[in-house]
């Protein structure tokens, strides 16, 4: 299956977590925004934004609303400053319009170690 993770950062800890998963997974990884996004050749998309003022970042949003996602697997990852149960709704209420196969939420308190490490092993084993 081939896979591409698309992301959004402002402060860098979307983009922390989307380089681990990608090199675990060993796929494309590109920023949304700031390069042209072809899904075309992909089979799995993994998508990853960060929380600003309650809303998913606004690249991701667009990137939602203007690519096709028909035909593809979708996973979605979103970093927070909100821990556990909190960070879990937050996810859902930002995700319940779409149409996941998988998510997560990762804390972003910190942009590295291996708490956000053991965390992503999680999510890249639910794909």
């Amino acid at each position: 299956m081939t896979t591409v993770i698309v992301y959004a950062s402002k402060t860098g800890n979307t983009k922390a977590i989307a380089a681990y998963i990608a090199s675990k997974l060993s796929c494309d990884i590109v920023e949304i925004g700031k390069n042209d996004v072809n899904i075309a050749g992909y089979d799995r998309i993994i998508i990853g934004s960060g929380v600003y003022a309650g809303r998913l970042s606004k690249a991701v949003r667009n990137f939602l609303a203007e690519k096709d996602l028909n035909g593809k697997e979708v996973s979605f990852f979103l970093t927070c400053k909100l821990k556990d149960e909190k960070g879990e709704e937050q996810l859902k209420k930002l995700t319940a319009p779409y149409s996941f196969v998988s998510s997560k939420t990762f804390f972003s308190g910190k942009k590295k170690g291996s708490e956000a490490n053991d965390a992503a092993d999680v999510f890249i084993q639910s794909l």
